[in-house]
């Protein structure tokens, strides 16, 4: 998983069918999840995005 050069953070499989992995770019404050079994949405594609601000106005007006 580190080819990429990224921090793995996390990487849990609570159950057979559940992988959770949290990888995070050198120097970065952001993280990224992907995994197995999280969602039903078919590979490559997400209809979700959760961000993760310090403010939220300020952010927002960005």
């Amino acid at each position: 998983m580190n080819n990429v050069g990224y921090n793995a953070d996390h990487d849990e499989r609570p159950v057979e069918s559940v992988r959770f992995v949290q990888l995070t770019p050198p120097g970065s404050a952001a993280s990224i999840c992907i995994g197995e079994g999280l969602t039903d949405a078919a590979p490559g594609t997400s209809t979700n995005l959760l961000l993760v601000v310090s403010v939220i106005e300020a952010a927002m007006t960005s």
